[in-house]
């Protein structure tokens, strides 16, 4: 909501009905039921005029990150995007195999790394400008605090990972 009262514009898209319903609840003017993968999808996404695509933990619901972000890719070819995703490594996850739990969204198809994330960004047509790994634990409590400053110390073990990539030319 604070990206769409600083952009020009913002347009979101989902391929699920009911969330495009709730955003638009939320405040949201610029919702649509849209699958990206559908062939009808590319021309009325190439008729945007964009400068930032936001993919916010998206590709890990996906069977096919890569083809999804060619799309994408495709549409937008002077865009910059900002891809996130939840980070296997994070000491939480690290720590719940410790007791033999693994703790999993159920609609999750993949676990990234940082390796992994930047390996998925390249075969969907995108060149990895910088990866932000960043806790998402509330600094204000002790368990937050903990997280926290451990996560500073390796940053690996972060919660979060967060691309900035652009579309690379043909030739790289």
């Amino acid at each position: 909501m604070q990206l769409c009262g600083v952009a020009k514009s913002c347009c979101g898209v989902d391929v699920n009905e009911q969330a495009v319903t709730l955003a638009t609840s939320l405040g949201f003017d610029d919702v649509r039921v849209l699958d990206v993968m559908d062939d009808s999808a590319l021309a009325a996404l190439s008729a945007r005029t964009v400068d930032l695509v936001m993919v916010p933990d998206v590709i890990e619901h996906l069977a096919d990150a890569a083809a999804f972000l060619q799309r994408l890719a495709g549409a937008f070819a002077h865009a910059e995007f900002v891809i996130s995703v939840p980070n296997a490594l994070a000491l939480r996850n690290g720590l719940a195999a410790l007791v033999g739990e693994e703790r999993i969204n159920t609609d999750h198809r993949v676990w990234y790394s940082p390796y992994t994330l930047q390996k998925t960004l390249w075969d969907g047509g995108l060149e990895v400008t910088e990866v932000i790994a960043c806790p998402v634990s509330r600094a204000g409590t002790i368990a937050g605090h903990w997280l926290r400053a451990l996560m500073g110390t390796r940053p690996l073990w972060s919660d979060c990972l967060i691309a900035k990539a652009r579309v690379r030319s043909h030739g790289s």
